[in-house]
């Protein structure tokens, strides 16, 4: 992910800028909540999800951890 991420890769094809944008544009029409199915295999991702919201910035961060 960090590969796919990075600044080499062009922003349709970036999983980082592709998220960014669902979650802005679901944002800006109310959406304040979000759910993610994951396999097994990445089970953790909420815990990591939900650890990276609680370091944003308070200014920044206009979401919530479930």
């Amino acid at each position: 992910m960090v590969k796919a991420c990075g600044p080499a890769t062009a922003p349709e094809k970036n999983p980082g800028v592709i998220l960014g944008t669902i979650l802005g544009v679901a944002a800006n029409h109310g959406r304040d909540k979000i759910t993610i199915f994951t396999s097994p295999g990445i089970s953790d991702a909420g815990a990591w999800l939900e650890q990276l919201i609680a370091d944003l910035p308070a200014k920044s961060a206009r979401a919530s951890s479930p």
